[in-house]
């Protein structure tokens, strides 16, 4: 049976537009959502590594280029922090963080205080040992500071930690509301902060 001129193009039109629809569903979308899930950065290959070496055990800072093929265009650097006992390669990740731009990696990520205190420092996050690197506490600023700092990759700026355990922790005013300079201070080697 044949469709009278106007059905019959509404018939063919509807058919055309199903029939595009799923080409583009098939072509267009899939390709593109696969590549968006798949767009997650992912550390390639080492392009600096960094072993600071205290009495008792061994902090390794690693830095990789991107590995994503995606990301060809703006390339970030993945960080990668280790301990071991000294005069070991048995190596335990204790940290890791993204950073979009390679040159928003501090020169200085860790120190040791004494034998068995060290601390380390990634974009919000502080870390500190008190048992010569076995185990890792951590410290994220905007979690505590939630009214007035964000997550800045260059949120920490600098930390200093004495013997005693006092210590300061001086915050990038980018990552501060209203870009004020903040100062946060510790009395037991970073375990805990406050405003000083």
């Amino acid at each position: 049976m044949r469709l009278p001129g106007r059905a019959a193009h509404q018939t063919v039109t509807r058919q055309g537009t199903a029939k595009l629809r799923r080409v583009v569903n098939a072509w267009v979308l899939a390709p593109l959502l696969c590549w968006l899930v798949a767009c997650e950065p992912f550390p390639g290959e080492i392009r600096k590594t960094d072993d600071i070496a205290g009495s008792k055990f061994t902090i390794r800072v690693q830095i990789y280029d991107e590995g994503n093929k995606a990301h060809m265009f703006a390339p970030g650097c993945h960080v990668r922090l280790y301990s071991a006992a000294a005069n070991s390669e048995d190596w335990r990740q204790f940290a890791n963080a993204y950073y979009s731009e390679c040159d928003q990696i501090p020169e200085t990520l860790a120190g040791f205080v004494n034998d068995d205190t060290a601390y380390a420092y990634l974009q919000w996050r502080y870390l500190v040992t008190r048992n010569a690197g076995t185990t890792w506490s951590s410290w994220v600023v905007p979690e505590h500071l939630s009214d007035r700092t964000y997550y800045n990759t260059r949120l920490i700026q600098a930390v200093a930690v004495a013997p005693d355990g006092m210590g300061t922790m001086t915050l990038n005013p980018e990552g501060v509301r209203g870009g004020a300079a903040l100062t946060l201070s510790t009395q037991d080697f970073g375990l805990h902060w406050s405003l000083q």
